[in-house]
């Protein structure tokens, strides 16, 4: 479903090369810029310097965990309102508890997911993201 204009900025961070490349791939289909990472200390720099629309995050990953590089999204001005979808084959009860301490722009999907249920996913947090762009308080 390519659109000429792109519908917003995804960055994408999952360990797993062949998992990774088939989100890309997805997401790009629909018409979304994507940008990924093998890790998350590289998806915490992409995001600081492309300041995406949404994170698509796996949440088990070397270096800085998803919920580690939440954390410092949500510590960051710039990066703070950056709405994030949590990929994960196993989410424990700690890792529920230390995400949900944050916010609720953040959503959590099962591994393997539902290509139809992620993209619904997807374009339900950007929209609620640019709705509420004129509320946040971090709007210039």
């Amino acid at each position: 479903m390519r659109t000429g204009t792109p519908k917003g900025t995804i960055v994408i961070a999952d360990d797993e090369p062949n998992l990774r490349l088939v989100l890309e791939r997805l997401l790009r289909e629909e018409g979304y810029t994507v940008h990924s990472a093998t890790d998350g200390v590289e998806a915490l720099s992409l995001a600081r310097s492309v300041r995406p629309d949404l994170l698509v995050l796996d949440i088990m990953m070397p270096n800085l965990d998803g919920p580690g590089v939440a954390a410092a999204l949500r510590d960051d001005p710039g990066t703070a309102h950056v709405p994030i979808v949590f990929l994960t084959a196993v989410l424990t009860h700690d890792d529920q508890a230390r995400l949900s301490q944050r916010r609720t722009d953040q959503v959590y999907l099962a591994k393997p997911y539902d290509v139809d249920e992620l993209l619904a996913t997807v374009r339900h947090m950007l929209a609620s993201a640019t709705l509420g762009a004129g509320t946040r308080e971090d709007t210039p």
